[in-house]
């Protein structure tokens, strides 16, 4: 049965988030309002917060402040709300700012848009739990714990990544819902990039350069395996200058999601070099499950969501990562199509339908 469904996730199309992932399946048998991001933080007085903030000024000039996509898009709205959600001044305002329709099912994955829930009087709350955000660099934390514990309670259904996020939330109410794959763009063949180095041997890894990532033990690779070449795709936000100074150690820059592939099926091995935080430890990043799917092999250190697919995956410790490199490399054929065929059971076409299963059953109980 068809719902109409309010979302409050992310910028629509600014990443590929899980909550995207699964909504670009579910507009296609119900009709979806997505709320384009209001924050989980203040913004403070910097170059990053103020570029941001004069991102959203255009978008909230914008006629109607709503971009309507047919197809296999929702409808896009840019609300016009103050992002300072741990005022009750501004709270009030805001509630007053927002006047959306009401709907079916309200589905949410940030804890600041608690307080606007009554707006729309829903049938059915759905929080999608996908960050330990006691843990997440970049949000205020106080606030949010505020407002994730308010709607625990409000929510009907709560989806988290893993087992451990679950534990925080009613029993009765929670379900496991970890990250899914597009599995037909990884797995479709694609052509060499043109800015990947030609070297015998690269070892890669995507996504955000971070502090959770061990650049201590990326350097020591870079010297151990002087024969290799490593590469790094993504926006840097930490201090990579000592790692620029090795020949064999590149940054691409960041590339748009649909490119990812055409690297991954072309260089030899995929990494996962984080450290043991208490930010990994709850993750379950999307990359996993797309190096998986493009076929290579992938060496990681080890962190929870890794371990349920330790017979696929190089998993070790840090002073075992190089040789665990080197034997990825001559692992047998068989363990990609292995990999891959294993994968189709964790499309995001598969983990929609599960959603749209469990929403059902609530709102035919």
């Amino acid at each position: 049965m068809p719902y109409s469904f309010t979302v409050f996730g992310e910028d629509w199309g600014r990443h590929p988030s899980s909550t995207q992932h699964i909504f670009k399946h579910m507009v296609r048998d119900n009709d979806i309002h997505w709320i384009n991001s209001i924050g989980m933080r203040s913004p403070k007085l910097c170059v990053k917060d103020i570029s941001r903030i004069f991102e959203k000024g255009r978008s909230y000039l914008k006629k109607n402040n709503v971009k309507v996509v047919t197809g296999t898009e929702p409808k896009v709205y840019q609300p016009r709300l103050l992002p300072f959600h741990g005022s009750k001044i501004v709270q009030y305002l805001n509630k007053k700012l927002f006047k959306p329709q009401s709907t079916s099912v309200l589905w949410t994955s940030l804890p600041t848009s608690v307080y606007l829930h009554e707006n729309l009087r829903p049938s059915c709350t759905v929080y999608y739990c996908c960050d330990d955000f006691d843990a997440l660099e970049g949000v205020d934390h106080k606030m949010v714990a505020t407002h994730e514990k308010t709607l625990a309670k409000q929510a009907d259904i709560i989806f988290t990544i893993n087992k451990d996020l679950a534990k925080k939330f009613p029993s009765h109410k929670t379900h496991i819902l970890d990250h899914g794959v597009d599995y037909e763009l990884f797995s479709t063949p694609q052509d060499r990039p043109k800015d990947l180095p030609h070297r015998k041997k690269i070892a890669g890894f995507y996504g955000s350069i971070q502090s959770w990532l061990d650049l201590g033990l990326i350097e020591s690779l870079a010297k151990e395996l002087s024969d290799w070449t490593f590469v790094f795709i993504g926006t840097v936000h930490v201090d990579v200058r000592a790692l620029k100074t090795y020949p064999n150690i590149y940054f691409l820059g960041p590339k748009k999601h649909h490119e990812l592939p055409a690297y991954v099926q072309h260089w030899n091995v995929s990494l996962l070099p984080f450290k043991n935080t208490k930010q990994i430890k709850a993750c379950n990043p999307l990359k996993l499950k797309e190096y998986m799917t493009a076929g290579a092999p992938i060496v990681s250190t080890r962190f929870p969501a890794v371990e349920m697919f330790e017979d696929l995956v190089h998993v070790t410790d840090k002073k075992g990562f190089s040789k665990a490199i080197k034997e990825a490399l001559n692992e047998e054929s068989g363990q990609k199509i292995i990999r891959q065929t294993i994968m189709k059971q964790h499309s995001w076409e598969v983990r929609a339908q599960y959603v749209q299963d469990i929403i059902s059953a609530h709102l035919m109980a």
